[in-house]
């Protein structure tokens, strides 16, 4: 999976799990922070969650405490699939 098919599903996520998705995507690139995008813990992990749904797998509850940013979201996306043992994610 590409860092751009992960972007593409965490912008999904927020689509549906955030209260004001419009809000969030205006201000989204690649390096946001999630505090920044105004996204809070409790729908950081209702992202996770969708993301898992959508993808058929469990992050390590350890693993989902570092996520503060699109950047730190996308490589535990890569490291779960397995998509980063080739450093591309292609």
């Amino acid at each position: 999976m590409s860092d751009e098919e992960i972007i593409g599903l965490i912008k999904a996520a927020v689509s549906d799990t955030h209260p004001k998705p419009e809000k969030v995507l205006a201000s989204f690139t690649p390096t946001s922070s999630l505090s920044d995008l105004g996204i809070d813990s409790v729908n950081a992990l209702e992202m996770a969650g969708y993301v898992e749904d959508k993808l058929g797998l469990r992050f390590p509850d350890g693993e989902l405490a570092h996520v503060d940013s699109i950047p730190s979201f996308v490589s535990l996306v890569k490291r779960s699939t397995g998509a980063g043992a080739s450093g591309k994610g292609n």
